[in-house]
């Protein structure tokens, strides 16, 4: 199935994962039926059950070798995923909408779970929503990079996203890069702490071209016994033609008084010094403006260790979407 993901992102996806090969599951999900492939030695509890559009998921993994779970999807309607005590994994979701459609994911990190994601979303020609819910129980960890692209000139996406954190030291750490090119595209990323010593963060950057017009409506919420929790909320929009545009609205809902909390939103066009400066370098302008972009987008990509799979991964995803601009 390395073939399928290779068609998103490159032939280097083979050389990235062939080490892990025998340790991962890589399924393919077309038409509500579900295609599994298993590595040889893999040595956790991967189960899947698929039901009337509905994929579960669950992980419970032994031994050193953390297990690579790869999603591909071209359509359902919901996928929910259960990580065992102290099991870690790795996830690699990606769907391509090319319709209408609707999505609903629900992750649960049971006690000192930890789990590192990264997921890509293509939407389709129309309108596309998804509502994921990431539920940390205690000591569980959450590591993820989104990357979400939109070209459809006149289509409607939101992406609501519920975290969790139902346990005392849950930590959960995302970011986002989001390339709009038409449209409406809505993002609104929910961190609610109900434990104390609980920790959450967002960077999200979106870059916005064409007629686009993008939304960020962050909220933190810390409910009155998560004290000395942590929680971060970080925007920054760069605008790539006189026609886009974004509104920011981040939110906060504080109850305890004894926490940690910073939110912010920051929107610009592409520094000229910048761009001057590669420009006297040799750099063409299309070549000094690709590189400025990609330099911003690829921010997002900090809390994933250089040496991972999942960053040359994301990395990978990230350039293939630059070589189609």
């Amino acid at each position: 199935m390395l073939h399928k993901l290779e068609q998103y992102a490159g032939s280097q996806v083979a050389d990235i994962l062939q080490h892990r090969l025998q340790h991962s599951v890589f399924a393919y999900v077309e038409h509500e039926k579900v295609h599994v492939m298993i590595g040889e030695k893999l040595n956790s509890a991967v189960e899947f059950q698929s039901a009337e559009n509905t994929l579960d998921l669950v992980v419970a993994s032994t031994g050193n070798a953390i297990p690579c779970v790869v999603v591909l999807a071209n359509h359902f309607a919901t996928l929910n995923i259960r990580v065992a005590k102290h099991s870690r994994v790795h996830f690699v979701f990606v769907s391509e909408g090319g319709c209408s459609f609707a999505r609903v994911q629900n992750i649960l990190l049971n006690e000192h779970a930890f789990a590192e994601q990264l997921w890509v979303e293509k939407s389709g020609k129309e309108n596309a929503m998804c509502n994921r819910t990431v539920t940390l129980k205690e000591g569980a960890q959450f590591c993820e990079v989104q990357i979400f692209t939109s070209d459809a000139p006149a289509g409607n996406s939101k992406i609501t996203l519920n975290t969790v954190l139902d346990g005392v030291k849950a930590n959960a750490k995302s970011a986002a890069v989001i390339f709009s090119g038409g449209g409406k595209f809505e993002y609104e990323p929910i961190q609610t702490h109900t434990h104390p010593h609980t920790y959450s963060r967002l960077n999200l950057k979106m870059l916005l071209s064409g007629k686009s017009h993008a939304f960020f409506k962050g909220l933190v919420v810390i409910e009155k016994e998560a004290q000395k929790s942590q929680a971060f909320q970080e925007n920054k929009n760069l605008i790539l033609s006189e026609h886009a545009s974004v509104d920011a609205m981040p939110r906060l809902e504080i109850l305890p008084h004894d926490v940690s909390c910073k939110h912010g939103s920051a929107t610009g066009e592409i520094d000229k010094k910048q761009l001057n400066y590669l420009m006297s370098r040799g750099f063409s302008l299309a070549e000094a403006q690709s590189v400025l972009v990609q330099s911003f987008a690829e921010g997002v990509l900090g809390d994933f260790q250089e040496e991972s799979d999942l960053y040359k991964l994301a990395h990978l995803f990230l350039a293939s979407l630059f070589l189609g601009m």
